[in-house]
């Protein structure tokens, strides 16, 4: 019994390991999940959404994936710099890349967006920055993301981006 116990703790321990050396080798992930009791002051909506940035390994680039739903005239979405309760300035445009605005008219039941963006992307406080100063605000829990609507013109619904 020691034996299985010794092998099983021993095996956790080189698994636990690959873990962390391909966490630190390869890309580190962050994420969101947006709802409208997050928004400052909140809304209340049923729309949701969330989501997922990846870091690539060599740090030069972030890509995400976006979803949403039920929420209705979508014009933009954001990653903002502030802590929780706060508002912030705009430091990446995710939806659409780059101004100018787009309405993405109606209710969307469930819409999926993908992009990438490289740090001369960064605007506002980061601008002339580098993806890792965005980084640091991450892990900070100093970021969050939001996603502005016609009728809900500062943000519908919104996340601090946190570690995945």
């Amino acid at each position: 019994m020691k034996r299985i116990l010794v092998l099983t703790a021993g095996l956790a321990f080189l698994l636990g390991g690959l873990v962390v050396a391909s966490r630190a080798g390869g890309d580190i992930r962050f994420g969101a999940d947006l709802s409208g009791a997050d928004e400052v002051p909140a809304v209340d909506t049923i729309a949701t959404g969330g989501v997922e940035f990846e870091v690539s390994g060599d740090g030069s680039m972030i890509t995400f994936e976006f979803k949403v739903s039920k929420i209705v005239d979508v014009t933009q979405s954001h990653i903002h710099i502030a802590p929780a309760g706060s508002n912030g300035p705009i430091a990446v445009w995710l939806v659409p890349a780059r101004p100018p605005l787009t309405l993405i008219r109606g209710e969307v039941e469930l819409e999926v967006k993908k992009g990438s963006f490289a740090a001369s992307d960064l605007v506002g406080p980061l601008a002339g920055k580098t993806l890792a100063d965005l980084v640091a605000e991450f892990k900070a829990g100093n970021a969050y993301v939001n996603v502005h609507t016609a009728a809900h013109g500062p943000g519908e619904i919104r996340g601090q981006v946190m570690s995945r």
